[in-house]
């Protein structure tokens, strides 16, 4: 059963968007993995079984949370074990300010071990009134819009929304040691154009535009300076990509 709670400070006048504007497209760059959410999937599976005894209490957060492709597996596997365990189910909460989104995201399975709540709104402002603590918080591909200057509020949100022994993880673009973002955006595009062949001239161009305006990538050491000055523990890069573009980080409450 899904629980969808009433739209709160959705931005959906942002013509930039991909989420917004190219949900289709979108949709095509996860069907042919040019994100590497296969893997990272696995690696994030990796990190919440090895944090996580299955007696524990998991309430897992899931911002920005797009299809609910990866986690929706994730946690309804969790569950079926917590069950036949005779644990009580999975707490998820998945929040996007797509509508869109939100309707494919209703669509996966979970499973009957997982209670589901869908929340419309934008990820910072959910994290600002929310009174709930998670056991885990996750974010995919979204926190690299907010730019250096907008992360450590972000990061003060998530750290009070964290439970005690709570993971926060994040995979994202992350610039190489040294790199500005202006390279990293050419390496990008660069990456785009040569390997992401199944895309439409339009597409490419979707994408290319979307990056070029929204995506602030930065170093591990900025991202991290930006958690610490917010009160948080740095943290530690448990994967990348093998295009060296993504990188899933772990933070411990």
């Amino acid at each position: 059963m899904f629980e969808i709670i009433g739209v709160r400070n959705v931005r959906p006048e942002n013509p930039a968007d991909l989420f917004q504007q190219g949900w289709d497209n979108y949709r095509l760059i996860l069907g042919h993995d040019y994100l590497w959410h296969s893997l990272a999937g696995q690696k994030l599976r990796k990190v919440v079984v090895s944090q996580f005894r299955p007696s524990d209490t998991i309430r897992f957060l899931d911002l920005a949370c797009g299809s609910c492709k990866s986690t929706s597996l994730l946690v309804s596997d969790l569950g079926g074990v917590r069950v036949m365990m005779g644990q009580p189910p999975i707490e998820f909460v998945g929040v996007d300010n797509s509508p869109e989104a939100l309707r494919f995201a209703k669509c996966m399975n979970f499973g009957t071990s997982v209670r589901v709540t869908f929340v419309e709104s934008d990820f910072v402002e959910y994290l600002r009134g929310v009174d709930s603590l998670f056991e885990v918080i996750y974010i995919g591909m979204s926190a690299h819009h907010l730019g250096l200057e907008r992360l450590p509020d972000f990061f003060a949100q998530v750290k009070k929304s964290l439970a005690p022994g709570g993971i926060f993880v994040a995979y994202e673009p992350f610039c190489l040691p040294g790199e500005t973002r202006n390279v990293y955006i050419e390496r990008l595009h660069r990456t785009i154009r040569e390997k992401w062949t199944k895309l439409k001239p339009e597409g490419i161009a979707n994408v290319i535009a979307h990056t070029g305006e929204c995506d602030f990538a930065v170093t591990l050491a900025d991202w991290n300076a930006a958690a610490e000055k917010a009160g948080m523990k740095p943290g530690e890069m448990v994967f990348e990509s093998p295009d060296q573009l993504f990188a899933i980080v772990v933070h411990e409450a």
